[in-house]
């Protein structure tokens, strides 16, 4: 038991001596270093100067992509109304447009020109401040969030149902890619 022993230690030096000589430092050979020709002698001119640096060109203006909506206008009472209707984040509110529509949804991104009426689970139209007939009202829209809360538990469902499909689809389609079988 103990030649065992000792033909290990034996063997552990000899097999750690020649990887430690593996990893000594190479010595560096003697390299002079490069000696530039072509070379114009320094005068006495700054060696720091620079060109002169041109002017930056004026900021080009683009024109206002928005509509103005003068103070006191119904446009900027409707403006007023629906700012006041954004902070409740869960209200839902009627919305009538001037060729008759009416949409029903959440203020979602109010701006200066208009906000977004969420009218679906993932999104709705824009509404310009000009387009409305009549200032936006709250409304208790009982279907409205009946369909909305559908259209989430679609979206839920359907992610529920996508992700375990989609690993199968992955562990079968993989080794296709790790071949390279569906190159460009």
């Amino acid at each position: 038991m103990k030649i065992i022993a000792a033909f290990a230690l034996f063997l552990a030096t000899l097999l750690s001596g020649t990887f430690a000589s593996g990893q000594t430092r190479a010595s560096l050979p003697e390299i002079d270093p490069p000696i530039l020709q072509d070379v114009p002698p320094a005068t006495g001119e700054d060696l720091f100067q620079h060109a002169p640096v041109p002017n930056p060109a004026p900021p080009i203006l683009l024109p206002w992509q928005g509509e103005w909506i003068e103070p006191g206008s119904p446009a900027d009472q409707y403006r007023i109304a629906a700012k006041a209707l954004a902070g409740h984040k869960h209200q839902f509110v009627h919305c009538k447009l001037q060729n008759g529509k009416v949409l029903t949804g959440l203020i979602r991104d109010l701006n200066d020109q208009g906000f977004s009426l969420h009218t679906n689970a993932l999104g709705g139209t824009y509404i310009h401040y000009t387009n409305l007939a009549e200032p936006p009202r709250v409304v208790p829209a009982v279907g409205t969030r009946i369909k909305q809360g559908a259209q989430w538990t679609g979206v839920g469902v359907g992610i529920a149902v996508a992700i375990p499909l989609a690993i199968p689809l992955c562990l079968i389609f993989l080794p296709f890619f790790a071949v390279g079988a569906f190159q460009d």
